[in-house]
């Protein structure tokens, strides 16, 4: 497994796919403070600020968890320790990609801000591979089932994960939205509690 899924993801949560706005009422609700402004220009850069508010405890050189976000998004709290961190970035990546997808394709804005994000991480080829494809090819969330199938703990997490990529004021987003929730297995309480925590509720 190439070394990168996990940098990807936290650059496009922080100033990529994620919205801002949304990142930020997210962080209100977990109590994580001024997030965004962390995470887009306070200090230590994106490494240090993802580091000290998603996982790292704010140790200096502590390795950055953006996956904590997603996961406090989903269940309410720091997930459990994923077993292979960066399959399950890959995973929530696509999620997002998907989701940006919703309408049937990537808007030049958001393919640009994910290249520009590629180019910034200094993404090794296996991860420009697997987002180029996931750009390109027809929309099809077979893989996100499959892993949520393997790890139902996962499932929440990759809802959370689309949450963040889009506004969810499209027809077409939220259709994506329920028929994804449903295909996951997941309730209407479960897709209600983290839809509040997002402040979409």
């Amino acid at each position: 497994m190439a070394k990168g899924f996990q940098n990807l993801l936290g650059t496009l949560l922080a100033a990529g796919l994620a919205r801002p706005q949304l990142l930020e009422g997210v962080a209100k609700q977990l109590g994580l403070g001024d997030l965004v402004g962390q995470l887009l220009g306070g200090g230590g850069g994106l490494g240090g600020a993802l580091g000290g508010l998603l996982g790292g405890g704010g140790r200096a050189g502590a390795a950055p968890d953006p996956m904590a976000l997603i996961g406090r998004l989903a269940h309410g709290g720091a997930p459990a320790p994923a077993a292979d961190p960066e399959e399950r970035a890959k995973t929530l990546l696509l999620a997002m990609i998907l989701a940006a997808k919703a309408d049937g394709k990537l808007g030049p804005e958001e393919t640009q801000r994910i290249l520009a994000k590629l180019d910034e991480t200094g993404a090794d080829p296996e991860v420009r591979a697997f987002v180029y494809r996931a750009m390109a090819e027809a929309h099809d969330p077979a893989p996100l089932l499959e892993a949520a199938r393997e790890d139902p703990g996962l499932a929440r997490e990759i809802l959370a994960a689309s949450v963040l990529a889009i506004r969810v004021d499209t027809p077409a987003e939220s259709r994506y939205l329920t028929e994804l929730a449903k295909n996951l297995g997941l309730g209407e309480e479960a897709v209600r509690s983290v839809l509040a925590r997002a402040g979409l509720g």
